[in-house]
């Protein structure tokens, strides 16, 4: 691409027909040669900063990140485990349990339910711990998934060797599990690579978005903002129920 621009800026200063039959207007033709290669190298350079700017634009799914309680959740480009592309805002409307998944995290095997159908892909499940499918009813009073109105999206950050996941992936994760669209069970990988410092530590947990696509309980991580049983699990049914 550059060369072409050099090209064109050589090819511009041919056309300016310049003599050289004396040093004065050889040392002219040089000054403006150089010009017109520096405007153009300047200029290749602004436009094609402004389209990596363009595509970087198109990627910034994670504004604000990490998702801040209270506030509107970022809309993340997502894929499902049918394939198919899809926004997480497109479930505005619906109460959302979202969780950050590592494929090696012991919490996030069991969570899944590591325990029932055996870990992922030579994994282990977490100690204790048991499916969201058996622990929401037992802390939010009996309030039990599926569910019509609730979604649950495990969204894959980290495959099995700690590389980004692939649509790949979720088929896998999701097939080992038993976890189907048909249950508003919605098993996403990004088709960008949002491994970070940042994502990591979501790791493990839930974050729970109402219907107005805005984070009110964030429960991921080592260190939580909000307890996972005392506050997440029993808010979903209130925010079910409220409209």
């Amino acid at each position: 691409m550059i060369f072409s621009w050099l090209f064109l800026c050589l090819r511009s200063v041919s056309m300016l027909n310049l003599s050289v039959q004396d040093k004065g207007s050889f040392r002219m033709r040089s000054i403006i040669a150089f010009s017109v290669l520096t405007i153009g190298l300047l200029l290749f350079l602004f436009l094609n900063q402004s389209n990596v700017s363009a595509n970087d634009a198109g990627k910034t799914t994670l504004s604000p990140w990490p998702p801040v309680v209270g506030e509107t959740y970022p809309d993340l480009e997502l894929i499902d485990q049918m394939g198919n592309p899809f926004r997480l805002s497109a479930l505005k409307g619906k109460v959302i349990l979202l969780e950050p998944v590592g494929m090696t995290c012991p919490a996030c095997q069991a969570f899944s339910g590591a325990h029932d159908t055996g870990p992922f892909g030579g994994g282990v499940a977490g100690r204790g711990l048991n499916s969201v499918h058996k622990l929401l009813p037992k802390y939010s009073n009996g309030f039990k998934i599926p569910h019509r109105d609730v979604v649950l999206v495990p969204a894959l950050l980290y495959d099995m060797r700690m590389g980004a996941p692939s649509a790949k992936d979720a088929v896998a994760w999701a097939k080992h599990f038993g976890l189907k669209m048909s249950r508003n069970e919605i098993v996403a990988v990004s088709p960008y690579d949002l491994r970070s410092k940042i994502a990591y530590n979501l790791i493990p947990g839930f974050q729970l978005i109402d219907r107005n696509f805005v984070l009110r309980s964030d429960s991921s991580g080592h260190h939580p903002k909000n307890n996972l049983y005392t506050h997440l699990f029993p808010l979903v049914p209130k925010l079910v129920k409220s409209r």
